[in-house]
């Protein structure tokens, strides 16, 4: 296996970082989590081909994580892909991909297949919702996930509650594991699917010295977790070895006082991702 982080930063603009997006590459296999800002040009620049991905896990609906999930569905399609593409998600993820295809990309379609014939019809779009649990077993690997608090303490009503559905992923294959922590501070469905790890994927949005606020302590407590707790976090799971990812700021004493941070609490093997980074498991 192999992870590469496509996008490291998060939902502020940034020339230095895209946006959420993590590839798990085993064998000719590529697996995809997230399409944030940027997937697609760090595709391009990895080379990757176009017809190795598949499937694609979502984590959340966040701008950050799905923002270009409709090119990045034409774009194979047009590159060469024909195969049907395979979509997990949380509840909600269907109603997204119908309103794309019937209500805000239906006059691109219909240009391509007929006006322009050449790329044949719309390579068909299969979405899975799912919540807790063994998501999907291709024989050779395996992918499971669990619930993740992400905003979840925050003051929502009960509606917006029952359709908050945020997830992480585990990625069992060659007698080794995976896990993604998507966006989310600690909580037991973290902590279960980073269990033992041979690699953990973490967002990391803040150095501690960074909570100076009363908001962004909040962030830190109940939106995303910093670098006060996930070196705790992986200690507590049995990581052997983390990278952290979804970072707000890139400047270098921001990204050193993360790592002082961390290594207080985590003595494994530990990495700050850049974009295009890749990591044997």
């Amino acid at each position: 296996m192999k992870v590469i982080t496509l996008g490291t930063g998060g939902p502020i603009p940034s020339p230095d970082r895209h946006s959420a997006c993590t590839l798990v590459r085993i064998g000719e296999d590529t697996l995809v989590f997230d399409t944030g800002r940027g997937t697609l040009t760090g595709l391009a620049r990895k080379g990757v081909s176009w017809t190795s991905l598949d499937p694609l896990f979502i984590t959340h609906h966040h701008v950050d994580h799905i923002g270009e999930l409709p090119d990045y569905l034409i774009a194979s399609w047009i590159a060469g892909q024909r195969k049907p593409r395979l979509i997990f998600g949380p509840p909600g993820t269907k109603a997204i991909v119908d309103a794309l295809f019937t209500r805000i990309y239906d006059k691109d379609l219909e240009f391509r297949t007929v006006g322009e014939t050449a790329f044949g019809p719309f390579a068909p779009i299969e979405v899975r919702e799912v919540r807790s649990g063994l998501v999907h077993d291709a024989g050779r690997w395996r992918v499971y996930a669990e619930e993740v608090e992400h905003g979840h303490g925050l003051d929502f009503g009960p509606l917006f509650r029952q359709r908050w559905i945020c997830l992480g992923y585990r990625i069992e294959a060659e007698g080794r594991t995976v896990s993604i922590s998507g966006d989310c501070v600690r909580c037991e469905g973290l902590l279960r699917l980073a269990k033992d790890s041979d690699l953990h994927v973490q967002c990391c949005y803040l150095a501690a010295s960074e909570l100076t606020t009363p908001h962004l302590r909040r962030v830190a407590e109940r939106t995303l977790a910093c670098s006060d707790t996930v070196g705790k976090i992986a200690a507590a799971a049995g990581v052997r070895r983390m990278v952290l990812t979804h970072f707000r700021h890139m400047r270098p004493e921001v990204l050193a006082s993360i790592e002082g941070d961390v290594r207080r609490d985590f003595a494994g093997d530990l990495a700050l991702a850049r974009d295009l980074d890749e990591f044997d498991v």
